[in-house]
């Protein structure tokens, strides 16, 4: 062995630092949503400012948002999203509304005054669409939601619904 380089000859399974499978640690799956709704908002403000590319960016776009959003409210899942717990799932639908929400605001700051029209209804429709699977993830029948996470959705949904140009569900019942 060579004992001038630390380590050399360690065999793979006794190094430690690749001995532990990292990969279903729930900090470690938020990082990695983290990093890809970063990307995904990266690509959906620097999308051309016309209304059928935003259109395919927001709603049929396989990495957009609400592809991905509907991958994390379907039940049938496979891999990865089928071992999470339903507040995990919450949780990331959330961050991925307030992701969007924020993006969607960069966008509407940067646009000119034409494409703000139209923009705002797309953004609207999509902003809606993701508050009520965050909505429906959080009343599905049976599910428990600890106190914490359910003030956060609900501070998340009162913060987007003025992008969607109306109160959500629950600020419209208790107002």
């Amino acid at each position: 062995m060579n004992r001038s380089t630390p380590g050399a000859g360690l065999n793979e399974a006794l190094d430690s630092l690749r001995s532990v499978d990292t990969s279903s640690y729930t900090l470690y799956q938020v990082r990695r949503f983290g990093r890809a709704m970063s990307g995904m908002c990266e690509r959906m403000e620097r999308v051309v400012l016309v209304p059928e590319a935003v259109r395919y960016r927001l709603f049929s776009d396989p990495l957009g948002p609400l592809s991905l959003g509907k991958a994390l409210t379907a039940s049938e899942n496979a891999g990865t999203l089928a071992a999470m717990s339903g507040e995990h799932r919450l949780f990331l639908l959330a961050e991925l509304l307030l992701s969007v929400a924020q993006s969607a605001r960069r966008m509407l700051k940067s646009s000119d005054k034409k494409s703000r029209r139209w923009l705002k209804e797309l953004i609207r429709e999509a902003i809606t669409n993701l508050a009520s699977q965050v909505e429906s993830r959080r009343d599905e029948p049976g599910a428990t939601v600890a106190e914490n996470l359910a003030k956060y959705v609900s501070e998340v949904l009162k913060e987007t619904a003025d992008l969607a140009g109306q109160q959500s569900t629950e600020a419209a019942n208790a107002g």
